[in-house]
């Protein structure tokens, strides 16, 4: 993987904070620090102003953290499994006291993401790999929503899915930062990063090259500064 160095940030309650830079700059190597799936040389992890310790991505989940990775194929979805288990795979501890999955509750909560997210399957028994990739992506944000996570990590949430469904997806982000969630986002769309984004760090060669707010850079001086 990229060497990430000297990596320091902080997001507040319903803040959209945006990281820009190109590829092989070191932004999916954050997250993957932040979830537990790589373990860095040294830094730590703050929830609520407490300091976490996160070696696993059960640890990082335990703590409030959601992380919907880029590749929603290969690591988001089981695509052989149908639009429910998939909502539900996150939330397995919870849904199946002592080893037995309790079925009507699962139901239950695969309606209630479907509805809240405008997931739009025949039937929520159906193979996932049977959806666009506008309603995958929902079934993604649907599996981490039901946890009610505090923090939103968000890898190229809307790559590979329609003006409609980008839309929708754009509404889910802004509604969760909204009521208090946080939301840190990587996209390598500028016009996304610049639309969403309360404050962005630029990424250049798995450094920081600054922490901007929305009002104070554009589309030119991020192209500048992540070159």
């Amino acid at each position: 993987p990229n060497r990430i160095e000297d990596i320091s940030f902080s997001v507040r309650k319903g803040e959209i904070f945006g990281i820009y830079g190109l590829m092989g700059a070191g932004r999916t190597e954050i997250f993957n620090c932040l979830f537990g799936l790589d373990k860095p040389s040294a830094g730590s992890v703050s929830v609520d102003g407490v300091k976490i310790a996160v070696s696993k991505p059960s640890d990082a989940m335990a703590h409030g953290l959601a992380l919907v990775t880029e590749d929603r194929k290969l690591t988001g979805l089981n695509p052989s499994a149908s639009v429910r288990a998939n909502i539900c795979m996150a939330s397995l501890p919870e849904m199946s006291p002592a080893f037995a999955m309790d079925r009507a509750r699962e139901a239950q909560a695969s309606q209630q993401m479907q509805e809240r997210f405008q997931i739009k399957a025949a039937r929520d028994t159906m193979p996932v790999s049977g959806l666009s990739g506008g309603n995958q992506q929902k079934v993604v944000l649907g599996k981490w929503f039901l946890r009610n996570p505090k923090v939103l990590l968000l890898d190229e949430p809307t790559r590979g899915v329609d003006v409609g469904a980008k839309r929708e997806i754009y509404r889910i982000i802004c509604e969760f930062a909204a009521v208090g969630g946080t939301v840190v986002m990587i996209s390598s769309e500028i016009d996304e990063v610049l639309g969403m984004s309360d404050r962005i760090m630029v990424m250049r060669a798995g450094r920081s090259a600054g922490i901007y707010s929305r009002e104070e850079t554009d589309a030119q001086s991020l192209v500048h500064l992540s070159t």
